[in-house]
């Protein structure tokens, strides 16, 4: 492979057309050579099903990327490739100048300014470059123009695998079952007072256009300490509002950090996913074994009355289920019967694990600043970031949980879709 490199550098100089396919033959033949589980298949998350390149292939396929682009003129190919690279290892620097200087010659500015922005984050933009360390501090102009409609939530903030399950349908219909079952932490612990005593006119700006991208309004307390900074819950009382309480310390963040908390507050609210997101692991585990319970077949019902635990866990089940309405038992019924847990589906463990990236994905949405982003997701989970100096500011990805996940987002054609339809004009 070392010869056909060298052989495959030197065409480019002469037959670009002649070097991408030599590049093409040494990607298959590096591929072909490794073990099978040497390729990886790509998380659920990845709206993309192909398997992720081999490590081996990355500098090959950043030369290829080249040819294609400034050679060949096929910048398409050429942002494909670099996006599988970046699919497979975040952190490999040479995919950035490229992917950057495509975006920025199709007048793609944005996208252009995302790949920067990650650049910087990650330490590589060099000195003087920016980013990281030019945090946007006052408030921003709010650019999106239509809220996010359950269309664009299931285009573009979920991933395409959660299309058909039925864990959304089940909450929606279990809610109030599951509210008796898991009744919001109230009174706190801890003296809360309403946000107007605490305002100031930033986060009264962010707030106005987060219930507007949203679609919900809520109800702002501030307590002197909140774990994770911010806490979503369901309507204290009957025809009330959600309330949405956050640390005071938020005030003295940055208005893009702001809006991150106040993203990853509203939308699950709006999506009816908040109540799992503050559930502790043993009301994890009941909810899990409900929702196998409740939506599993008729048949893999019984197999899994009959395991051990399994007679508490069927007495679990129809008790919870004789509390809901009627019409929710009937609902329920038909959603087990026409969509029923299978071994091919989704899990409900693996949808569960999922929810906090969403939420995630839904703060990045609202502040639009990945390095914002990452800050507040270190912070929250006690992290110390670890900065890099003089190359930008750069800070460890491996250290946040999410991290990785949600730049990979940022830079997807997802998100960049989902945005470009907020600010479409056209649309209002």
């Amino acid at each position: 492979l070392r010869l056909r490199r060298g052989i495959a550098r030197l065409l480019a100089t002469f037959d670009p057309r002649q070097a991408a396919e030599a590049y093409d033959r040494i990607i298959e033949m590096a591929t072909a050579n490794l073990p099978p589980d040497a390729i990886s298949a790509p998380s659920w998350l990845d709206d993309s099903s192909e398997a992720l390149p081999a490590w081996e292939t990355l500098d090959d396929r950043v030369a290829l990327a080249d040819l294609l682009q400034n050679k060949l003129g096929n910048a398409n190919a050429a942002r494909q490739e670099l996006h599988r690279i970046l699919r497979r290892d975040l952190r490999h620097a040479p995919a950035y100048p490229p992917l950057m200087e495509l975006y920025s010659k199709s007048g793609q500015n944005d996208r252009a300014e995302r790949v920067r922005a990650l650049l910087s984050l990650l330490g590589y933009a060099g000195p003087g470059a920016g980013g990281f360390g030019d945090r946007r501090q006052g408030a921003r102009l709010f650019a999106y123009r239509n809220a996010l409609s359950d269309e664009l939530r299931w285009r573009h903030l979920f991933p395409q695998l959660l299309r058909g399950t039925p864990y959304f349908e089940f909450l929606q219909l279990t809610l109030d079952g599951l509210l008796r079952l898991f009744p919001p932490p109230w009174p706190l612990p801890v003296e809360t007072q309403p946000a107007s005593r605490l305002w100031d006119a930033g986060f009264k700006v962010a707030l106005a256009d987060a219930q507007r991208l949203f679609g919900l309004e809520v109800e702002v307390l501030f307590a002197a300490q909140v774990p994770g900074y911010v806490l979503a819950l369901e309507p204290l009382q009957a025809g009330g509002r959600p309330v949405v309480v956050m640390e005071q310390s938020v005030l003295e963040r940055t208005d893009v950090e702001r809006r991150f908390l106040l993203g990853r507050a509203l939308e699950p609210l709006r999506s009816g996913y908040a109540l799992l997101l503050r559930l502790s692991t043993t009301e994890a585990t009941q909810w899990l074994r409900l929702c196998r319970a409740l939506l599993s077949s008729a048949e893999d019902r019984a197999a899994l009355y009959d395991s051990d635990g399994g007679e508490a866990l069927s007495a679990a089940a129809k008790d919870f289920a004789s509390q809901l309405t009627r019409p929710a038992q009937q609902a329920l019924e038909r959603l087990s019967q026409k969509n029923p847990l299978t071994p091919n589906m989704l899990s409900p463990e693996s949808f569960f694990s999922a929810l906090p990236v969403f939420a995630d994905r839904a703060g990045l949405l609202l502040c639009d600043d990945i390095s914002a982003a990452v800050r507040v997701m270190a912070r929250a989970q006690g992290e110390e970031l670890a900065v890099v100096e003089g190359h930008g500011g750069g800070i460890l990805l491996g250290q946040v949980s999410g991290g990785a996940e949600l730049a990979r987002y940022y830079l997807s054609d997802s998100y960049h879709d989902l945005v470009s339809s907020l600010r479409d004009t056209t649309r209002l």
